[in-house]
């Protein structure tokens, strides 16, 4: 599965979040989507990326908002059941969005149950309740394991081959904070060459 990787500053104006707020960026950013999915549908072209760049801004937009964030999240998760990815896809990315966008345990737990009301209503178990709440699991031990593979992952969408020494020297990290900041950096990253001089640098 390819995908297509529009630019950050092209695709999302971080200053509308700034003078706007983020309710009201949402909106404007909603009609960015709008268009470019529109022209996306013509090519039957499907864009992960635009959803984990949201989700990366969303996320610092919302530093001290649960509430605020739970929102974005669900807005996010339901884009992303909607897309027509294919199921393991959409399990990759939902994890690296859950991942990404933490939330309190009580509004995770609700979240969690409006998704399941979400896909029993429109009939498409993708994400069941145990696969939902082993994620949160996951995520709440925050395993080396899983914060490498969830830099891994991101690599692997955006540029599709990862170099088995640049695999390697992510595995051999030993500090969680290190690779949630590679994490967002492989977001944001213009390319593989750039990313590497970053991990030659933690």
């Amino acid at each position: 599965m390819s995908f297509f990787f529009p630019t950050v500053h092209g695709l999302i104006d971080t200053h509308l979040m700034k003078k706007f707020g983020l309710v009201s960026a949402f909106s404007i950013l909603n009609s960015q989507f709008s268009i470019l999915n529109s022209q996306f549908s013509i090519l039957h072209f499907l864009n992960p990326f635009a959803i984990m760049t949201m989700a990366h801004l969303t996320t610092l937009m919302t530093q001290g908002k649960p509430q605020v964030r739970r929102q974005g999240k669900w807005e996010l998760v339901r884009r992303l059941l909607e897309k027509g990815y294919h199921q393991e896809d959409i399990r990759k990315l939902f994890r690296l969005l859950d991942w990404m966008m933490t939330l309190p345990e009580e509004l995770q737990l609700s979240f969690e149950e409006q998704l399941s009301r979400y896909q029993q209503e429109r009939r498409m178990p993708l994400l069941s309740h145990m696969e939902i709440r082993g994620m949160q699991r996951g995520i709440k031990q925050g395993t080396l394991q899983n914060a490498r593979e969830s830099v891994l992952e991101v690599l692997t969408v955006r540029f599709e081959v990862v170099p088995s020494e640049m695999i390697e020297a992510i595995n051999q990290i030993e500090d969680v904070s290190v690779l949630k900041q590679l994490h967002r950096q492989a977001i944001a990253i213009s390319s593989m060459v750039e990313f590497q001089q970053l991990l030659s640098q933690s």
